[in-house]
């Protein structure tokens, strides 16, 4: 990777911890005990080499991956960016929209290819926009392939209804169209904008709207009328906006929202299973000091939640595992494992990535088929980010209640700081580059400064070796 003038390298962590004292802190609701501070030196925390991103000139709405090393941007400049991890520029700017572009999908499209004579799949982008149009976008060549207009009415989700060539679209209705460009059916919706869509089993999606969600069957049939069938309202609706709608397994989704709330519901049934973190006392200083901006399902059986300032994991079986009450100076916002799974990230309104795994965990040393260096690999994803194995109650014993067994917990291991805002949101990637934005406008590529320094120092011997071997020759 090339060295470019927007590369900070570890003189940045020095600055952290300046950051987080400056910060003014405004308690809300329960007496606030004290943020911890961010380790001395950071040690463990391997993100010590930034890349920032400035393609765009004007508020980013939110960052979407597309496969292992590429993501896409979207932003009120009314384009959409493709970026890849191994670079700092763009791999293509797609323009053609008149209005802020909100929200972007990776989509794969199935159809038959005449040249070839046989079926193939390639992969598709489509963007969504106030301007009422929907684009589809070749991901190998950049180009629009298809504007979609006949909903007459702006996007503010995009869902891939899990049925082939068929996608969802919502704003203040919610829309079923075809790859093609055929906008197959429109379901008018009375109340307030469809903020989430989620695609579950058997070609159903739930659809949140304010504090309600309904749940909708996309048909299978290409041979007859294709429209959206409304299979039930899910009772209880929330008391407050749903913040996050988030898949669990197969039987399971989960809902969370501002009065703090996290509902798990049952799939095949579509009632509730459970509820989480329900408090009656959510409207404390009017500021919703439990609300749940995001959940992070983890192993199809945890869920790590951002509930206010802190951080909780939950099980469900309804047990609270662990829970960390002020983990940040303001609300936390969305929840990535990153790093191959060995940290926990945070971020927050606060302007920080904070960095949570195991107290005494070091660097993850490299795979060697299934052991770490001559011991076990960890069975799920979260004993590698606890660092103990997991004993499940179906096996008679819960970790956190066995005495011989240190509780479940997570400490603080790091902070990231750069952004000027609040972090929106953090991606993860193949290769353990982390990506951020945030309400600066800027895309910041976090990556580990030892590693890249060392590739850096391998490209170099590779270029002197050939030149020496030119002279020779």
């Amino acid at each position: 990777m090339s060295d470019s003038p927007y590369v900070a390298m570890a003189a940045l962590l020095s600055k952290k911890h300046r950051r987080t004292s400056r910060t003014k802190y405004k308690p809300s609701g329960s007496a606030p005990e004290e943020v911890e501070k961010a380790p001395e030196n950071q040690p463990q925390n391997p993100f010590t080499e930034i890349h920032i991103l400035t393609s765009h000139t004007d508020v980013i709405r939110t960052i979407v991956p597309i496969d292992g090393h590429r993501f896409i941007s979207v932003s009120d400049d009314n384009t959409a960016v493709v970026w890849s991890t191994n670079s700092s520029s763009p791999l293509a700017t797609l323009r053609g929209h008149s209005a802020p572009v909100v929200c972007a999908m990776p989509i794969t499209e199935a159809h038959h290819d005449q040249d070839r004579g046989y079926p193939v799949r390639e992969q598709v982008l489509i963007t969504g926009s106030l301007d009422k149009t929907i684009r589809i976008w070749s991901l190998e060549t950049g180009d629009c392939l298809r504007v979609l207009q006949d909903h007459n009415t702006y996007v503010k989700v995009l869902c891939d209804s899990c049925v082939e060539n068929l996608f969802c679209a919502g704003g203040n209705n919610l829309h079923l169209w075809s790859l093609k460009g055929e906008l197959l059916h429109t379901v008018i919706l009375s109340g307030e904008d469809v903020s989430h869509i989620l695609a579950i089993n058997d070609g159903r999606i739930v659809v949140a709207a304010s504090n309600s969600l309904e749940v909708f069957q996309v048909p299978n049939t290409p041979d007859i009328l294709q429209e959206l069938e409304k299979v039930k309202k899910l009772a209880p609706n929330h008391r407050e906006m749903i913040l996050s709608l988030e898949k669990i397994s197969g039987s399971f989704f989960a809902s969370s929202s501002l009065d703090g709330t996290i509902v798990i519901w049952n799939v095949a049934t579509l009632a509730v299973s459970l509820q989480l973190n329900h408090s009656k006392e959510y409207l404390l200083d009017h500021e919703y000091p439990y609300c749940v901006h995001h959940i992070l399902t983890v192993d199809q059986k945890y869920i790590f939640a951002a509930v206010g300032r802190g951080l909780a994991l939950f099980s469900l079986t309804g047990d609270c595992i662990w829970r960390k009450i002020n983990a940040h100076h303001s609300k936390i916002l969305f929840l990535c494992l990153v790093y191959n799974g060995a940290f926990l990230a945070s971020c927050s309104e606060d302007g920080t990535i904070r960095l949570w795994g195991p107290e005494g965990s070091k660097e993850p040393p490299p795979m060697e088929g299934n052991t770490l260096l001559g011991k076990e690999v960890p069975e799920t994803s979260l004993e590698r980010l606890l660092g103990q194995s997991i004993v499940t109650k179906e096996k008679k014993r819960l970790p956190w209640k066995d005495d011989r067994r240190r509780a479940p917990s997570l400490v603080l291991l790091g902070e990231c700081v750069s952004h000027s805002g609040a972090v929106q949101r953090v991606l993860s990637f193949s290769d353990n580059t982390m990506v951020s934005y945030g309400s600066d406008g800027i895309i910041i590529m976090w990556k580990d400064g030892t590693k890249e320094f060392e590739v850096r120092n391998e490209q170099v011997r590779r270029i002197l070796h050939s030149d020496i071997a030119g002279e020779d020759a």
